[in-house]
């Protein structure tokens, strides 16, 4: 009887040896689930005031409604890691040139200048996935020429404020 059981226990052994294939010792296993992500990344925008000094209003050919444009300032925008098609608008708001010695004020515009990219029209920046980087310059033109009756003024000043906004709209309905 001790020879039948000494030959079963080593059956045993030998039979489970040929089934472990490699997993000699194995306990247990499990396995782990790796996750990542990549979250949103920044957004900047910068303005940047020329500080240019007095323009001639009556003389400057530039500043003229027909002029080149007096370059007065610039915006910069920069993103990294937006979702794709975010779309941010650039506005201007402005403030007519007016004096605190002369009655009356001037109106402006406001054109861009810089080099083109495809992720920028007509005021809207579409980004997504990668980094993107536009700048562009700023330049004023008046909107209507000033007349010879024109009383003189060293001191007039007009604002432009410039915007960036984003629809932070999540799609939820309320």
């Amino acid at each position: 009887m001790k020879k039948i059981l000494i030959v079963l226990v080593i059956l045993a052994v030998a039979i489970s040896g040929v089934f472990a294939e490699g997993d000699e010792g194995l306990v247990g296993s499990g396995s782990i689930t790796v996750r990542g992500k990549i979250g949103v990344g920044d957004v900047g925008f910068y303005v940047q005031d020329f500080n240019v000094a007095a323009v001639d209003l009556k003389t400057n050919a530039d500043i003229q409604p027909e002029g080149d444009g007096v370059v007065v300032g610039k915006w910069t925008f920069s993103s990294v890691s937006q979702p794709e098609d975010t779309k941010f608008t650039v506005a201007y708001d402005t403030t007519p040139l007016t004096s605190e010695t002369v009655a009356g004020s001037y109106e402006f515009d406001v054109r861009e200048s810089g080099t083109s990219n495809p992720a920028y029209s007509e005021g809207v920046i579409t980004v997504g996935g990668s980094s993107l980087n536009l700048e562009r310059s700023l330049k004023v033109n008046l909107k209507n020429a000033i007349g010879d009756g024109a009383s003189p003024g060293e001191d007039f000043v007009g604002t432009i404020t410039v915007s960036l906004t984003t629809d932070t709209d999540t799609g939820s309905e309320e």
